[in-house]
């Protein structure tokens, strides 16, 4: 995980050449001292756009899941906290989004606004924001209840004071734990929109659209596939992995986007 992220950070640093940078006459060569991993179709090296493509591909799924976490926690902890016809309004249209398939509302959203990489970061936080709505509001709702936040609530705080002081340290670690989850699950839809020519444009140096450019020689050279799956992998199970360490740590009881 530490590797990926320092890919992330500064594989654009790291790269030994130009990840964009083409040379026709050096097409599909195996790996070598010059290109640890080859090159692809375009006689780009390999390595340096699977480093730079860290940015995009792990990058673009932590910003859809931070801005989905803010989004749906925001609107489940004011459904929570409101009550009433605020609650039910809201929990209305969380049910509507939650039984909506959150991949087709991507489809349609895209194809509206058009391939682009702030189409698609907006499309994504509009389709997988109500898991943690749901989330939020159920341990609201549950949490104003308890003891100690009667007291406060005597004490004087209240609303967004109530909030902050009392519901939502016990709200942050699940939320954290699903978002830790999700995250290896981003990082694949991502590729695969990218894959299918809806996400990451090409020429871009995102692993999805390496695993499209590798696909046309597959017969020929399947070694030029190997490097972005094997990232796409790896990036997976180590947010799954991630995700367990963090529920065991904190002791959140399990949480599922279902």
């Amino acid at each position: 995980m530490g590797l990926m992220l320092l890919a992330a950070l500064a594989g654009a640093w790291l790269a030994p050449h130009d990840p964009l940078a083409m040379n026709l006459g050096q097409g599909f060569q195996g790996p070598s001292w010059s290109h640890l991993l080859g090159t692809d179709a375009l006689g780009r090296c390999l390595l340096s756009r699977l480093l730079a493509g860290a940015r995009y591909s792990l990058g673009l799924s932590a910003a859809v899941v931070a801005a989905t976490m803010s989004l749906g926690a925001g609107v489940g902890s004011l459904a929570g906290m409101a009550g009433g016809k605020v609650d039910m309004l809201l929990a209305r249209l969380i049910d509507l989004f939650l039984a909506v398939p959150p991949l087709v509302m991507v489809l349609g959203m895209i194809g509206g606004l058009g391939p682009s990489l702030g189409n698609l970061l907006l499309a994504l936080m509009l389709s997988y924001w109500a898991p943690y709505a749901r989330l939020a509001r159920s341990m609201v709702i549950a949490g104003r209840e308890k003891e100690f936040v009667e007291a406060s609530r005597i004490a004087g705080s209240k609303g967004l004071a109530l909030f902050r002081r009392c519901l939502l340290p016990q709200l942050l670690p699940a939320l954290l734990v699903l978002a830790s989850l999700e995250a290896g699950m981003m990082v694949a839809i991502n590729s695969g929109l990218s894959f299918l020519g809806i996400g990451v444009q090409p020429p871009t140096p995102e692993w999805g659209v390496m695993l499209y450019d590798a696909r046309l020689a597959l017969s020929s050279h399947p070694w030029a596939l190997v490097p972005p799956a094997a990232a796409l992998c790896m990036a997976v199970l180590s947010f799954n992995l991630l995700g367990e360490g963090l529920r065991d740590a904190l002791q959140v009881r399990k949480v599922s986007r279902f």
